[in-house]
């Protein structure tokens, strides 16, 4: 398992910030290094001073001498010495045999080793929509073979399922390494079928989205979400047709020249409700047209939104099919008359796909 990244570059034009993707491959026939790259296992992003940079003079191949940076990143994944507790993870059609109980969130006999804490969270990730929602891994010196547990949503500090469990503080459990997912979306919904010029809601459906229980700790009402075109970016401004959602224009510089690019992001629409695995955002309208229009959903967390890189396209296509109108004639009477064509109503559709 990757423990340590080492990042060289030259001094001239070396970068202050750098982003670290572990990434799987061949895990899952829809993604893999040579086309669509699998969603990362985990994202460490380094800023500002790099810690462990050092210096040093090399010979180039055309034979100058350069100044180079040399970084070196420790990365795992999970909190160190910390033990979750929460309810492993159980298959409904049997598993492998913990205690007595049927699981399939137990990697903890020999032939069944996970090497590393990433490779855990990975386990965990691979097994998000049957429940999984946080990891411990357990791999103490000497050990024959690690072990690894997949649990449902880890019991909170302080509650009673934690008393039970253990009496001993975060962080002093020597050996262990153990965390929740990283935030993930999945798609999006909408209830019910949208009509044209008809106030809709929106929800976003996830893992691990900002929320907490606590008013005052509570960063949820940070999320943002925009629509945008199937073709265009998150940083591109809202279609005309579309309302409830208001992202003002702005500037920032790319590079070290002086060229900048306008950008959409800073959006002031609040969540109507939220949670750890869902934001729904409400009064969203979109205008009649005599086309059929789809949409791609964009979203941000709430870190920093003004940040393009904060933007997550959503999976799915909000899709508002060609209207179809119906109109009666009064009174029936042959002969001619004056008639009247009230357009009843516009058939509009949704269908999110993956």
């Amino acid at each position: 398992a990757v423990q340590c990244v080492r990042v060289v570059q030259n001094s001239v034009a070396a970068a202050d910030s750098l982003v670290i993707s572990l990434t799987p491959f061949g895990i899952l026939s829809q993604c893999s290094l040579s086309g669509t790259l699998c969603e990362p296992t985990q994202v460490w992003r380094f800023s500002g001073a790099l810690a462990s940079t050092v210096n040093y003079t090399a010979a180039a191949f055309d034979g100058s001498e350069y100044t180079f940076l040399e970084t070196r990143f420790s990365i795992a994944c999970g909190m160190a010495d910390t033990q979750l507790f929460g309810e492993i993870l159980s298959a409904p059609l049997g598993g492998r045999t913990v205690d007595g109980a049927e699981h399939f969130g137990a990697y903890a006999v020999e032939g069944q080793a996970v090497p590393s804490a990433c490779h855990c969270q990975q386990l965990c990730m691979t097994a998000v929509h049957d429940g999984c929602r946080s990891y411990k891994f357990y791999h103490p010196v000497g050990a024959a073979f690690p072990r690894c547990f997949l649990q449902r949503t880890a019991f909170a500090v302080g509650t009673a399922a934690w008393a039970e469990s253990t009496g001993i503080e975060v962080g002093a459990w020597p050996d262990w390494r153990s965390g929740v997912l990283p935030l993930r979306v999945f798609g999006f919904s909408t209830g019910s079928p949208i009509v044209a010029g008809t106030p809709f809601a929106l929800t976003v459906q996830g893992v691990s989205l900002p929320y907490h229980p606590s008013p005052r700790s509570d960063p949820s009402t940070r999320q943002r979400i925009k629509l945008i075109r199937p073709d265009g970016t998150c940083t591109d401004p809202i279609p005309s047709e579309v309302s409830g959602i208001a992202c003002a224009r702005t500037s920032r510089k790319l590079g070290f020249g002086r060229r900048s690019q306008d950008v959409f992001t800073v959006c002031s629409t609040r969540p109507a409700a939220r949670a750890a695995d869902s934001v729904t955002f409400a009064n969203l309208v979109l205008a009649p047209s005599s086309e059929a229009s789809e949409y791609s959903v964009c979203y941000c967390p709430g870190t920093s939104c003004a940040d393009p890189a904060q933007w997550l396209r959503v999976p799915g296509t909000l899709r508002a099919a060609t209207p179809r109108f119906t109109f009666g004639v009064q009174p029936a009477t042959p002969g001619t008359v004056s008639v009247t064509l009230p357009t009843v109503a516009a058939s509009w559709e949704t269908q999110p796909t993956q």
